[in-house]
């Protein structure tokens, strides 16, 4: 307890620092996933008129899942940069 008291702003700023890693993480990884499927069901397409295409419902749990990884990495982002600056003040 009494070296946390005596270094709390570099422990608050490796803290922070670490947040801000583990952040990037996340978001890079899921910005280079691809989805390995199909991304959308086959067309039925009928004399004079098709339905637009949709996607699978593979995919779509797939995208929601990288879009709440992504989220949550662009949080701990946020919240590791505030606390490097309130490292940086204390």
């Amino acid at each position: 307890m009494y070296f946390l008291m005596n270094n709390l702003s570099q422990v608050i700023s490796t803290i922070g620092l670490s947040l801000d890693i583990i952040g990037a993480f996340m978001v890079a990884s899921e910005v280079v996933s691809q989805y390995k499927g199909h991304q959308l069901k086959p067309i039925e397409t009928r004399c004079s008129q098709s339905e637009p295409p949709e996607k699978t419902d593979e995919f779509t749990e797939w995208e929601n899942i990288r879009n709440l990884k992504m989220k949550i990495g662009l949080d701990l982002l946020t919240i590791g940069f505030l606390m490097q600056i309130a490292g940086v003040w204390l």
